[in-house]
């Protein structure tokens, strides 16, 4: 082939690589054939770090960082939790590992129940403001009702 023939090839591939989506594309063919070399040689630490990336590469993508690294801490909340009563000699009930759970997510996630407000709108049945507005509709007849009386 002519010297300007392998020339123009070379630029056009080197454009389609530099491309967002030769770029995307270049990625995706790195993580599989990572994700192949991980399968077929990996130990389970490479797997575990696989998943990890993984997961953090999804959560940066989607927007959702903060609940990626609020799960990371959970995960390593709940684990030395755990192992601190493993290394005590503590012996863990059922119950006792459902209430360390919910501690680990409440420390974790920063959650400490739900709001006043929330509350309200969701438990109707405790008499909240919903509960007094769907009492008074179904007091009143129904409209449809009324004009056929």
């Amino acid at each position: 082939m002519r010297l300007y023939v392998k020339f123009a090839l070379m630029v056009a591939l080197f454009a389609a690589l530099a491309s967002t989506t030769g770029r995307r594309m270049t990625g995706a063919l790195a993580y599989e054939a990572r994700v192949a070399f991980v399968f077929a040689f990996g130990s389970e630490a490479d797997y575990a770090a696989l998943l990890d990336d993984t997961q953090r590469v999804l959560a940066a993508e989607t927007g959702n960082v903060e609940l990626y690294l609020a799960g990371q801490r959970f995960r390593q909340l709940l684990a030395d939790r755990l192992a601190d009563a493993a290394r005590r000699n503590v012996p863990l009930t059922d119950d006792d590992v459902v209430r360390i759970h919910a501690e680990c997510a409440r420390d974790a996630f920063e959650w400490h129940g739900p709001s006043r407000r929330h509350a309200a709108v969701t438990t109707p049945v405790t008499g909240g403001p919903l509960a007094q507005e769907s009492d008074a509709r179904l007091s009143r007849p129904h409209p449809i009702a009324q004009s056929h009386q």
